[in-house]
């Protein structure tokens, strides 16, 4: 049970909570892709390649976690959700100075 409720947080923050907010800011004037690899992707052919490099990542720990038969594979979806909750926190943060101006 603790593993689902760890991989829906992954869900919700990693995947659909940095993708929205990526979406709004860089609709944004002022907000661009910081990433060494979504920004280069971003500029070069939109957004669409941000949902499946998302994704298709998600989708490799997942599987690399699955592998895994020991407690520390708890560390993939932990640090995944982490990783996210961070990135949707800061993006909404960005969003909303440029929103204030």
């Amino acid at each position: 049970m603790r593993d689902k409720a760890v991989w829906i947080a992954v869900l919700i923050f990693f995947v659909v909570g940095d993708i929205l907010t990526t979406y709004i800011g860089l609709s944004l004037p002022f907000i661009g892709e910081a990433s060494p690899i979504a920004g280069p992707l971003y500029y070069s052919y939109g957004f669409l390649p941000l949902i499946l490099l998302k994704v298709g990542f998600t989708g490799g720990m997942y599987l690399l976690w699955r592998q895994i038969d020991s407690l520390s594979r708890m560390g993939i979806p932990l640090g995944l959700a982490l990783v996210g909750l961070f990135a949707t926190v800061w993006n909404s943060i960005q969003i909303g100075m440029v929103l204030m101006v």
